[in-house]
């Protein structure tokens, strides 16, 4: 056991000779997935940066970025926030008569974080001019 530690072979020692990927392959996924997320943001930029046929400016594409990535973070949040209030002040009330009341509002919230992530998507895709 220990020649294993000296000679450095430590995937046989802590894995029981199973191969896992080493520290490269997990380094460059990171490596390569920010980049790609770099360029996707900047290829996206580049291609709203043009005006519109009809000659009007659009809107700053950082914005759009920002606004779908931001929004259904403050959706959920504000979701939460309603949910523990209600479950902090009417969940001693109901959990007498409601016996799986943590359940209903666990499906609750995942129900309304699927609804707003969808909804607040097609808004944007839809009914946004940018």
């Amino acid at each position: 056991m220990e020649d294993c530690l000296l000679l450095g072979d430590y995937l046989s020692y802590f894995h029981g000779g199973v191969v896992v990927s080493g520290s490269i392959a997990f380094n460059s996924r990171r490596i390569y997935g920010s980049q790609w997320l770099v360029c996707s943001i900047i290829a996206y930029a580049f291609v709203k940066s043009f005006p519109q046929p009809d000659g009007t400016q659009s809107a700053s594409p950082f914005v759009r970025i920002a606004i779908i990535s931001l929004g259904p973070l403050v959706w959920n949040a504000a979701i939460l926030l309603i949910l523990f209030l209600v479950s902090l002040f009417l969940g001693p009330m109901l959990d007498t008569c409601c016996v799986k009341f943590g359940a209903v509002m666990a499906s609750i919230a995942h129900f309304l974080a699927m609804v707003g992530m969808v909804g607040f998507f097609e808004f944007l895709v839809s009914y946004v001019p940018f």
